[in-house]
């Protein structure tokens, strides 16, 4: 690793009391910050740790020709193990089954620019507005999710050959790759001969192939990809006879029959995933902050403070695969922690009961230590919503996009503002009006070939507008981006609202006791969940439950709670 030396932060700042508008009222103060990050665990930098093969253990599988039981006699012919690897070797091209974390030669230190910029007006003596500015920029931020092994299908013909086969077509290069070959199975015979009147073509393997089969129908170009890279042959399957044996933990067999290059698909085609740690991430916080701050005036102290703000960076930095490897910068958008608006206030009141204060003033005695020193305070905390993601990803369905964090494309009049209800006695809600879209069978799938029934194995949903039918959102086709974008929409706000009442009582001048109850939530207002997924699958338009919020917030700090405090001060 690189020596950094350069890591120079400095911080300067400044005050100025402007002399116009009253002597001593205004005051300016700014600064800037370069603070350098603590760097990651030394591990987690050097997982450089692979095997060739996959592997290491030899177990004794049981009975076999040579054994038909296990007894010391047959002992010789287990005993030593078999070496399957040697140390120190390089892992083969023919693994393909094991990831690398690799550092980027010019990986620096992560550091973070601070700027602020605040004035603050006095109003009378107890009373001060601010108004400031915030930016935090995060540069070369380490990210370890930069895959740069992923699949090609993109530039080497695979996305024109799988749209060929999809769309009921055949391709030449397909029947290349798969000449000589039966990878269908029974029923079947090699790419490029006849079985019962039937031309073997790859389209028709694919079609038939329950490898192939449902990533084909639902467009999943990268996992099609995926599997070809690692595709062997078996050579018991007809017309497969003649094919030679395929030694253990190799994979690729198929394409290497052919004379494809072992990088036809992947860069690193020993990898399955090679994971590169980067100085390449960088995020941009912008927030606009006033306060308002009464200092005790009257029994009444009081600060309210608004933010508005963003938080813009790439998708990636925050542990999903990229869209595109060759495009990260378009994967640019809000992210997850941004809140844009945030109001939060607190106060104290003094209740006016009791000697010199504005009622019973004349009380004494009992009544009196009854009736002084009760006081209220509240604290008011309301925020919108985080920013969320409508998306086309399913596990088991496809990706629907190029890479990861499918979005679909909006062709119709779709109002991305959610409409959060949650009927009366349920525990579940709906993000958008309830009965205003539905979801029906994405138009995709009417272009899938009939040919060998690969249309019945589409699953691609779309939403349509429920009262007149019309797609409002669909997926995008195989290798392509949709155009509606990541964080385009925003979860619901949340507001709490706590208080407290308590009452001092006075013993002798050195000691008093305290009586408080403290009301959490007073209004018991739910709190939908969203660490449930409404991220992933419940705005996901290939789910059936489109829009779905599975539950409020169950965790019992949410809940109105009441606590009561007896406190003796001495």
């Amino acid at each position: 690793f690189p020596n950094d030396y350069n890591n120079f932060g400095p911080a300067v700042g400044f005050a100025w009391q402007v002399p116009w508008f009253g002597a001593g009222k205004t005051t300016v103060r700014g600064g800037y910050q370069i603070t350098y990050n603590g760097l990651p665990s030394f591990n987690s930098l050097t997982q450089t740790q692979v095997t060739p093969g996959s592997t290491l253990a030899v177990n004794y599988q049981g009975d076999s020709g040579a054994n038909a039981y296990l007894d010391l006699t047959k002992v010789s012919s287990l005993v030593p193990a078999p070496v399957t690897v040697l140390p120190m070797q390089p892992v083969p091209l023919t693994d393909r089954t094991q990831q690398v974390y690799i550092p980027a030669a010019d990986l620096a230190n992560p550091y973070v620019q601070n700027i602020t910029m605040q004035v603050t007006r006095s109003i009378g003596n107890n009373m001060t507005v601010d108004v400031r500015y915030l930016g935090t920029l995060g540069r070369k931020q380490w990210n370890a999710q930069l895959q740069i092994n992923q699949p090609n299908y993109l530039t080497n013909g695979l996305k024109e050959a799988f749209d060929a086969v999809r769309a009921g077509g055949e391709s030449a290069l397909l029947n290349q790759i798969f000449n000589g070959i039966n990878i269908a199975g029974t029923g079947f015979g090699a790419v490029g001969t006849t079985v019962g009147g039937v031309p073997q073509t790859a389209a028709l393997h694919l079609r038939n192939d329950t490898r192939f089969r449902t990533n084909l129908a639902n467009g999943n170009y990268t996992d099609l990809a995926n599997t070809l890279d690692t595709l062997n042959y078996v050579t018991t399957a007809p017309g497969n006879a003649g094919l030679p044996p395929i030694p253990a933990l190799v994979n690729g067999a198929v394409l290497r029959y052919n004379g494809f290059p072992e990088n036809f698909i992947r860069t690193n085609p020993q990898f399955s995933q090679a994971h590169m740690l980067a100085s390449s991430n960088t995020n941009n916080y912008h927030a606009l902050s006033a306060s308002f701050t009464m200092r005790p005036t009257r029994g009444i102290n009081l600060q309210s403070t608004y933010t508005w703000s963003k938080n813009f960076g790439v998708f990636g930095e925050v542990g999903r695969t990229f869209t595109d490897p060759r495009d990260r910068h378009a994967d640019y958008a809000l992210l997850g922690d941004t809140r844009v608006h945030d109001f939060r206030t607190n106060g104290t009141f003094a209740l006016p009961f009791g000697p010199n204060r504005a009622f019973f003033s004349g009380a004494s005695g009992t009544v009196a230590r009854i009736i002084e020193d009760w006081s209220m305070s509240w604290i008011v905390n309301l925020n919108s919503g985080a920013p969320i993601t409508i998306g086309t990803f399913s596990a088991g369905v496809g990706r629907h996009s190029i890479y990861a964090n499918g979005t679909p494309n909006i062709v119709g009049p779709f109002d991305i503002n959610g409409q959060i209800q949650f009927p009366e006695g349920s525990s579940s809600g709906t993000y958008f009006m309830d009965g205003k879209y539905q979801s029906v069978r994405d138009p995709q799938c009417s272009a899938v070939t009939t040919l060998n029934t690969l249309n019945t194995a589409c699953t691609l949903n779309a939403v349509a507008d429920a009262g007149t039918g019309q797609i409002l959102l669909q997926n995008p086709l195989p290798g392509n981006r949709g155009n509606l974008g990541m964080s385009s929409a925003f979860g619901p706000g949340r507001w709490r609202f706590d208080a407290n009442i308590a009452k001092q009582v006075r013993i002798s001048e050195s000691k008093s006791l305290q009586i408080r109850l403290d009301a959490t939530n007073v209004f018991n207002h739910p709190e939908p969940s969203f660490a449930t997924g409404l991220n992933s699958a419940l705005l996901n338009i290939n789910q059936t439950n489109f829009g779905l919020i599975t539950g409020q917030n169950a965790k019992t700090e949410l809940r109105r709670q009441f606590q009561a405090q007896l406190r003796f001060n001495f």
